[in-house]
């Protein structure tokens, strides 16, 4: 018999993190005031992606994947 509680742990973790990795891109595009009336398109960095972030999106701890 096993003992301790059962894992939140899901085989389908493995593809959903490769994609989560592959799909966040690391910059955006932002609109910033330029001159009087005017505007012009900036490069912003985006959120790292990391293994805490991921799990935080998918309700488990980064201990579990």
């Amino acid at each position: 018999m096993p003992a301790g509680r059962p894992t939140d742990y899901r085989p389908c973790f493995a593809a959903q993190i490769i994609e989560y990795f592959l799909s966040h891109e690391p910059f955006r595009e932002q609109r910033v005031p330029w001159g009087t009336g005017k505007e012009k398109i900036q490069l912003v960095p985006n959120k790292f992606p990391t293994i805490t972030r991921f799990a935080a999106n998918i309700g488990v701890c980064q201990e579990t994947l």
